[in-house]
């Protein structure tokens, strides 16, 4: 076993130079456009805590910079749901865009988005109970220690959801 960067996930099991590998996407779905990988288990099947997905994407802000700057990260928080809003009316455009602002291959960001293994959904604010969930599943993989208590904030994605109405 070893650790490498998600990206290189695909070009690893094309080469075959490792037999299995954990990464995100698009590179996720780099590996299955180019069919030299297959999902084993995916993040859902993990961990289900909102509307059967995983819930790990969202906008982290220490508590001194959100106190300090609430308007940037409302910025940030809307500029994420504008995006999402946009993959979810019109995934062509969107895929346009993501292919040319990232520089992948069109036919890894149509895999990612049409074949939904990146979820997108409207329904993104924020609460306690998928906040719970996801602490606790955290703790058990040893990435936040017991005392780590993540707060949620969720008028940035309420304003962010008004905007787009």
């Amino acid at each position: 076993m070893f650790k490498t960067d998600g990206s290189q996930v695909a070009t690893l099991l094309a080469n075959k130079n490792v037999d299995a590998g954990i990464t995100w996407d698009p590179h996720v779905s780099r590996a299955l456009a180019d069919g030299v990988g297959r999902v084993l288990a995916s993040s859902a099947e993990i961990m289900p805590i909102k509307n059967g997905h995983y819930v790990g994407d969202g906008t982290y802000v220490r508590d001194d910079f959100l106190k300090a700057h609430p308007d940037i990260v409302q910025e940030l928080v809307s500029v994420q749901v504008k995006a999402i809003d946009l993959i979810l009316r019109d995934p062509d455009r969107a895929i346009d865009i993501w292919t040319k602002e990232n520089n992948f291959p069109r036919a890894v960001i149509e895999y990612a988005i049409k074949q939904k293994i990146s979820v997108f959904d409207r329904n993104m604010v924020p609460d306690r109970a998928t906040l719970d969930a996801y602490t606790v599943f955290l703790k058990k993989a040893g990435l936040l220690s017991d005392t780590d208590n993540p707060k949620v904030e969720t008028k940035f994605a309420e304003q962010a959801l008004q905007e787009i109405k």
